[in-house]
């Protein structure tokens, strides 16, 4: 089916564009119910219940230069400006095309003329079926806009917060680990998210969550359709301290770490500094303990290649050796000495982590030169609190569930719902 195309009113610069139809504003209902434990086995959320939106920052581009976006669908596109207006148009195109330069948008319209949006916002989304971007499709609106304070422009996808649950889950856990694993990565990543919408819209207007490492992958829509139960079977379910919704944070192994022990603690959020150990991550040797060998001048690249230690790191001069320094009780390093043949340097291990990506899986680690070789050896994949998924996986094994498992990782919380 092909949308017929309206005549435009949307706010353009420089003429008028689309007549106004009036569309409906979804709100969000913050409001937390506490579930008794033995009760909790199929939350489900009433249908009259409103929808909680996810406002997903997909990209951000500097436009100094000309940026030149594409989207596609095989049914049109809805376009709305600014969002939540009210103020739709339908286009029938296959392909809609953006172009952002010099903190301005602009849209190509009918006749193939880029023309500027007077508001530097527009949303495109398609009521029938997904949007595609960058080979990746996704559900709800796309929100272009214009960030005030640099100039960038953000691609903000704004989704309801279970199916953004669904697609996050196909990222950050393991597709054919059993259902019970995906219940539990389900309700991490919903209090979460929760946690952060609630944490980060009283003073960004902007979006919620970054789809990153920095916080969660979110990818869009995917097959993987048996990861819908464990979505709906613990559906509005979050983990909560003290009647708010906890930051249940998760890495893949925390390598027999104690959270507790960390040297930087936030004593708002205690379930994040657990007193004893896992071990069951043991099982996963290849996360849980892990080691990289790299060629000196190797190393040596990837630390002057990242900007924050380029200059620092000019005159280093050859390497002659390196050791690690101030390690906390739990076993992390906080800084690298790396000795030169024309001066010594200390960075931070954060540093170290961040120049060698990907390589460096944890800051659990010990580093020495062998001749010509710098060998690292860690314990862990990731920040060493909450939610250890390997351990998790290694419990459910054991017979435990996913009540209890996310207890045992996320101590002094309980459980609710959201209503």
């Amino acid at each position: 089916m092909k949308f017929r195309l309206l005549f435009f009113v949307l706010p353009f610069a420089g003429g008028a564009l689309f007549a106004a139809q009036p569309g409906k504003v979804l709100t969000e209902n913050k409001a937390i119910s506490p579930v008794e434990e033995n009760k909790i086995i199929k939350p489900v959320l009433q249908k009259s219940t409103r929808q909680r939106m996810v406002r997903v920052l997909l990209e951000e581009h500097s436009t100094a230069e000309l940026i030149e976006l594409t989207f596609a669908s095989k049914n049109g596109f809805m376009i709305e400006s600014p969002f939540n207006s009210g103020i739709t148009a339908a286009i029938s195109k296959d392909e809609l095309k953006i172009h952002a330069l010099d903190g301005r948008i602009s849209l190509e319209c009918p006749d193939g003329i880029f023309r500027k949006v007077r508001l530097n916002e527009l949303v495109i989304y398609n009521p029938y079926k997904r949007t595609r971007f960058n080979n990746k499709s996704y559900e709800g609106k796309i929100c272009l806009k214009i960030n005030p304070k640099n100039n960038t422009l953000m691609v903000i996808n704004n989704v309801e917060l279970e199916t953004y649950i669904y697609s996050v889950l196909r990222s950050e856990s393991i597709p054919y680990w059993p259902l019970e694993m995906h219940k539990i990565q389900a309700i991490a990543s919903r209090s979460y998210c929760y946690y952060l919408i609630n944490a980060q819209r009283p003073r960004n207007g902007l979006y919620d969550l970054k789809n990153s490492n920095f916080n969660q992958l979110y990818n869009g829509h995917h097959q993987f359709k048996h990861l819908r139960q464990a979505v709906e079977e613990t559906k509005g379910i979050i983990l909560t301290y003290q009647g708010s919704p906890a930051l249940t944070m998760f890495d893949v192994s925390c390598g027999g770490i104690i959270p507790g022990l960390l040297r930087h603690q936030d004593a708002s959020k205690p379930y994040l500094s657990r007193s004893y150990q896992c071990t069951y991550c043991k099982g996963n040797m290849s996360c849980y303990i892990w080691k990289e060998d790299l060629h000196e001048k190797t190393f040596l690249s990837y630390l002057q290649s990242y900007a924050p230690l380029a200059k620092q790191l000019r005159d280093i001069g050859t390497l002659k050796g390196v050791m690690t320094l101030d390690k906390d009780k739990s076993g992390v390093v906080h800084k690298i000495q790396l000795m030169g043949s024309k001066k010594n340097i200390t960075i931070p291990c954060k540093a170290l982590k961040a120049s060698i990506k990907g390589k460096i899986k944890s800051m659990a680690l010990s580093i020495k030169k062998e001749r010509d070789r710098i060998v690292i050896t860690g314990r862990g994949h990731g920040h060493h609190k909450g939610l250890c998924q390997c351990g998790a996986r290694d419990l459910i094994t054991r017979g435990w569930d996913y009540k209890t498992i996310l207890r045992f990782y996320f101590p002094h919380t309980r459980f609710a719902r959201l209503t």
